[in-house]
């Protein structure tokens, strides 16, 4: 934090430190990560609230403010914040320890399709998204996340999972080395992406949404370098990619349906989900509008601290299992 503020002051002084807007990004990211690393350690009354219903309803308001801004900041799909909240909050509410997982999911993705919905709409009206690489991956997108779920119930997730973390570590990591430019082409993940762009697209969406769901996680560290090395901008891919979040939170919601309706399985949290999505939806616009004004290389380092934020939960959560 000194160094931050040390780095702001010198630039202020000699008129070309980073803008105001920056500032606020990097305070935000430090936050968020120093939030997530260290909730599994904190006791569900943290921010000094009496423990019970009425505070876990505030902190699910508050989580949903930052998952809603962050959707429309970097295009994700929320369950990076929303997931660990939930597992924290949930037990207050009385959802018993060996249902708080999948209750945990459940919630999250119904959240996240009002969400991913404001987002898209908020940066269509911007410009922000392409509208023709939405219709070519989305249908894929859905079917490959619905069949991934499925696979998930199945397979065993810890090597895909490690998998997922080393490709989401190797792309935030590039994008945070070199926030000037595009990742290199001769790296892991530039190479990965220029393959990928000779498939065709109806098999990228089904592979990528399928393998994300089967380790856990969202899909797009590998939907935005796909969609980069296509020739799409940065923020154009990141915002892209969001709005595809929208088909996986759905294909998701309707699986967990109709096995709650076949099987002894449990849904969502309504309330917790109905009040999550409330918030973010309300936060979106601002998360978007920032999307907007950020300089490149900013953006580019928040995109890659929140896919190296993403790899480390996801390893914590494969090494807990």
């Amino acid at each position: 934090m000194k160094l931050l503020m040390a780095d702001w002051s010198a630039g202020a002084t000699r008129g070309d430190g980073p803008c105001p807007w920056t500032l606020a990004a990097r305070l935000l990211a430090l936050g968020v990560a120093t939030t997530m690393l260290a909730a599994p350690s904190l006791p569900p009354w943290f921010l000094l609230l009496r423990p019970g219903p009425e505070s876990a309803y505030l902190l699910l308001a508050a989580v949903g403010v930052l998952t809603g801004f962050l959707s429309g900041l970097l295009g994700i799909g929320g369950a990076l914040v929303a997931v660990p909240a939930l597992h924290l909050l949930l037990p207050i509410l009385g959802i018993g320890a060996d249902q708080v997982s999948q209750v945990a999911v459940a919630s999250s993705l119904a959240a996240m399709v009002p969400m991913a919905l404001m987002a898209a709409w908020t940066q269509h009206r911007r410009g922000g998204l392409d509208t023709a690489w939405l219709k070519r991956l989305a249908p894929g997108v859905a079917l490959g996340a619905a069949a991934g779920a499925l696979a998930a119930m199945q397979l065993q997730g810890p090597l895909l999972a490690l998998l997922f973390a080393a490709q989401s570590l190797c792309y935030g990591w590039a994008l945070v080395r070199a926030p000037q430019r595009e990742p290199a082409s001769r790296s892991a993940v530039g190479h990965l992406a220029q393959t990928a762009c000779r498939w065709p697209s109806w098999a990228v969406g089904p592979l990528a949404a399928g393998f994300s769901a089967c380790a856990g996680m969202g899909a797009s560290s590998l939907l935005v370098p796909y969609l980069n090395a296509q020739g799409l901008a940065l923020r154009v891919a990141s915002a892209t990619s969001g709005a595809l979040n929208l088909g996986i939170a759905a294909s998701g919601v309707l699986l967990f349906a109709m096995s709650s309706t076949l099987a002894s399985t449990v849904g969502p949290c309504w309330p917790a989900a109905l009040l999550l999505s409330a918030c973010a939806v309300l936060a979106v616009p601002a998360g978007v509008a920032l999307a907007h004004r950020l300089p490149l290389s900013t953006f580019r380092r928040l995109l890659g601290a929140i896919n190296l934020l993403g790899a480390l939960v996801l390893l914590a959560r494969t090494a807990s299992v």
